[in-house]
């Protein structure tokens, strides 16, 4: 029986031991458990973090698309403008190339010139050989005139040729500048 009294006295001893450690470590537990999570805290922290971070890429998605559509909007404004300038460019310049054209259709020719020279001659020389003095006269004084209506006449068509070629080449230095697909594309 001593031994039965000693076998319950050390399992007192160890029920002791025992409910002291585990006292420290339910202490030491309920200290450390205002500073952990529960799985509830856990949960609604998480579907806080989850429903800011959506509303931060939404918002962010949202600038980003504003952007884009502010950004379509002044491309497509500068892609009317562009082609309307170039229309415009293209009708001024067709147009320019026509009334060249069309003063170059009525501008008298060094054939024409000649020509009327030779056919003027003609009939100078027809009347010469007639023999009348007079006729001769006024014939001589209308060749003179007409010389110099010639001169006065081949002067005017230099200028206005030049003119036309001032033209020219100034339509050719804007057609030059016109949009090129390259600068389409740099736009």
């Amino acid at each position: 029986m001593t031994e039965k009294f000693e076998v319950i006295g050390l399992n007192i001893i160890n029920y002791l031991k025992y409910k002291t450690d585990t006292s420290e470590r339910l202490e030491r537990l309920e200290k450390m458990l205002p500073k952990c999570f529960t799985v509830d805290q856990f949960r609604d922290e998480s579907q806080q973090m989850e429903e800011r971070t959506f509303k931060y890429i939404n918002d962010r998605l949202g600038d980003f698309q504003e952007n884009l559509n502010s950004n379509r909007a002044e491309l497509n404004e500068a892609l009317v403008s562009f082609g309307k300038k170039t229309d415009d460019i293209q009708s001024e310049t067709l147009w320019r190339i026509k009334d060249c054209e069309e003063l170059l259709k009525v501008r008298v020719s060094d054939k024409y010139v000649n020509d009327a020279l030779k056919s003027v001659e003609e009939k100078i020389m027809k009347f010469l050989n007639a023999g009348d003095e007079k006729v001769v006269e006024r014939q001589v004084k209308a060749f003179k005139e007409l010389g110099q209506t010639v001169n006065s006449n081949k002067t005017m068509l230099e200028e206005k040729l030049a003119d036309m070629r001032k033209v020219i080449s100034t339509y050719d230095l804007r057609i030059a500048n016109l949009a090129t697909i390259d600068r389409v594309l740099a736009i």
